[in-house]
């Protein structure tokens, strides 16, 4: 399971002033990294504190990762402080489908991509789950302070920022912030933005290139107006055609139906069925192709199918699928040098993310799926 940032415990009203002084300073970099921690008997002078509420003000800030100590009496500034190295991903509420909750297989990517990066950098990247500000639940409201003590290098909103308007994990100075989402989210935090529109050309491309002509869509709902535009002037523009009974949207909270739409679609509808199938949204995979086996449809005889992928975690298929869509592992790092661009106070723009089969991933074969992908 993940961890969450702990809520600082209750403390007397002035440890709670010595705590937050000495931490400012940390994050201000008058304390730096590596350093020794002023003396015990200093700070005593200092603030006018007594020996045990400066002591228990030190442990508060060992607890929270901005000093350790060495040896019996020498206490350093972390190398690797909370306000530089602690990001967190920030995943809302998702509301129980079946009496299930069912994350988007986009977050469980994005979550497994963040243990590998963890790994590989000396940063910490954690996910929090069910940040729910409506309902204040105690995910929300540990990390509310953890940015308001600053224990945060910079906060990653997978979904957009709308869930958090007007509240402190966007207008808290000082924290660096970033969406993924389109180009002019809410909230004016920088943005990374998964092309969605290059996928729908590069996968209707790719069945023009395979003599394909009728297409069959399903996404998710609300996915095509606020994404691919036009499709039927794309379709249009490449000789492919579709109809209304082939395209679909499914909610996300439900995606098993696709299995029955698919089902449907390949059913004869006016004495001619699809020969191509675009899939765009991973957690339809597994179900839509399943609709296929139904069907009696052979893949790729009958029809191409083209279905997104979060790389490199596949949701299960049950027929052969091209797969399309973007790097989690890249998409993450984009993140974080957004995130580390403006703690240096640099300029920084949006980031796009191109759409990529797998073959151009050029990283080797993508690991089995670990689970489905509802």
């Amino acid at each position: 399971m993940p961890r969450r940032t702990s809520t600082p415990r209750k403390a007397p009203a002035r440890q709670l002033d010595i705590v937050n002084e000495l931490r400012r300073e940390i994050v201000r970099g008058l304390l730096a990294p590596g350093s020794q921690f002023p003396l015990r008997v200093e700070l005593e002078q200092r603030f006018g504190a007594s020996r045990v509420t400066v002591q228990r003000a030190i442990d508060l800030l060992r607890e929270e990762g901005f000093v350790y100590v060495k040896g019996r009496q020498a206490t350093y500034v972390s190398d690797d402080p909370p306000h530089l190295t602690r990001h967190a991903l920030v995943f809302p509420q998702m509301a129980p489908a079946d009496g299930v909750k069912a994350a988007p297989w986009f977050w469980e990517a994005l979550a497994h991509e963040a243990g590998r990066i963890e790994q590989e950098c000396n940063l910490r990247l954690r996910a929090h789950h069910d940040v729910d500000a409506r309902a204040q639940t105690e995910p929300y409201q540990a990390l509310v302070a953890a940015v308001r003590n600053h224990q945060l290098a910079g906060l990653i909103f997978p979904i957009g920022t709308g869930p958090y308007l007007g509240t402190p994990l966007l207008d808290y100075p000082r924290t660096p912030r970033v969406a993924i989402a389109d180009p002019g989210a809410p909230g004016g935090v920088a943005v990374v933005t998964l092309d969605a529109r290059s996928m729908v050309a590069r996968a209707l491309d790719h069945f023009a290139a395979r003599g394909r002509r009728r297409v069959a869509v399903l996404t998710v709902t609300g996915a095509v107006a606020g994404h691919f535009g036009d499709i039927s002037a794309a379709l249009a523009g490449r000789g492919l055609t579709t109809r209304a009974c082939w395209s679909h949207e499914v909610n996300l909270a439900t995606p098993h139906t696709a299995r029955t739409l698919v089902h449907l679609i390949m059913c004869a509808c006016h004495g001619e069925r699809p020969d191509a199938l675009l899939i765009t949204d991973d957690n339809l995979v597994g179900p839509a192709t399943e609709g296929l086996v139904a069907a009696g449809c052979r893949v790729p005889e009958d029809l191409d199918v083209v279905g997104h992928c979060n790389f490199p975690w596949p949701t299960p298929a049950h027929v052969p699928v091209r797969r399309i869509g973007y790097d989690a592992n890249r998409c993450l790092r984009l993140c974080l040098e957004s995130l580390a661009a403006q703690r240096r106070g640099e300029a920084c723009p949006d980031r796009t993310l191109p759409a990529l089969f797998e073959c151009e991933l050029g990283g080797g074969a993508m690991p089995p799926s670990p689970g489905a992908g509802a």
